[in-house]
């Protein structure tokens, strides 16, 4: 989901000794695409195209809580949100494709260090071992 921040972001951040990029590009994740079979992609795509037209899925609020993110070199700053509608897709896709999906925990990357991209948070398992909470670092 594509996103326009608002606001007074730095275009660069020191944080806990290193330099961080402000991310350009800003969107939230609502499922990790490529982990699907090559076998199921179309069928996912398929069903939130349809779930889409009488559902909606929308950023509710970009909450107060930040997150550093370190994996192996690289770093990253995140700001977790709320997204209404989501879970119901979840829900659909473990009944219709029999799997077991757990909601992404959905934040926005909004720094980055050693890489410009993001680091994948897929679920709660690599929020509690890649991140920790950090005060608002801006």
């Amino acid at each position: 989901m594509p996103l326009r921040l608002s606001g007074n972001y730095p275009a660069k951040i020191l944080f806990d000794g290193r330099f961080y990029d402000f991310k350009t590009e800003a969107h939230v994740s609502l499922l990790v695409y490529k982990h699907f079979p090559e076998s199921l992609q179309h069928t996912v795509k398929s069903l939130f195209q349809d779930y889409i037209t009488s559902h909606e899925i929308r950023l509710v609020s970009i909450d107060d809580e930040f997150r550093q993110v370190k994996k192996d070199s690289r770093a990253s700053i995140i700001q977790m949100c709320t997204v209404s509608g989501l879970k119901g897709f979840i829900d659909l896709l473990r009944q219709k494709l029999n799997l077991d999906l757990e909601l992404l925990p959905t934040h926005v990357t909004l720094y980055v260090a050693g890489s410009p991209l993001g680091i994948g948070i897929n679920s709660v398992e690599d929020l509690e071992k890649y991140t920790n909470t950090i005060e608002k670092p801006f």
